[in-house]
């Protein structure tokens, strides 16, 4: 018959197991990326926007139609004050971005 590790060894495991996995998942032991700076170009056939960051992104993006726009997710990003002020840059009359 195997040898079985004593239950307080088991529980141990399991306990720190658990905290470490709660801590994966959780907002708290997951490290958000902050947005550093937000720049826009405007330009006769194009509008670009640009993001700085210190950590990768990762991110997806798609178009989508009715109306036609380009989405773009990013992952695991803070929404913070830089992105907050991102409506006050692009003007009214862009004709690539609408708010």
């Amino acid at each position: 018959m195997p040898e079985q590790a004593p239950p307080f060894r088991r529980r141990e495991f399991l306990k720190y197991a658990g905290a470490t996995l709660t801590l994966l998942v959780s907002p708290v032991g997951q490290a958000a990326t902050s947005i550093l700076a937000v720049r826009v170009w405007p330009a006769r056939d194009y509008t670009r926007v640009t993001l700085e960051y210190r950590q990768p992104i990762a991110f997806t993006h798609q178009i989508v139609k009715n109306p036609e726009r380009l989405v773009v997710d990013l992952e695991g990003v803070e929404f913070n004050s830089v992105l907050q002020n991102l409506p006050n840059k692009i003007s009214e009359t862009d004709p690539y971005i609408r708010l």
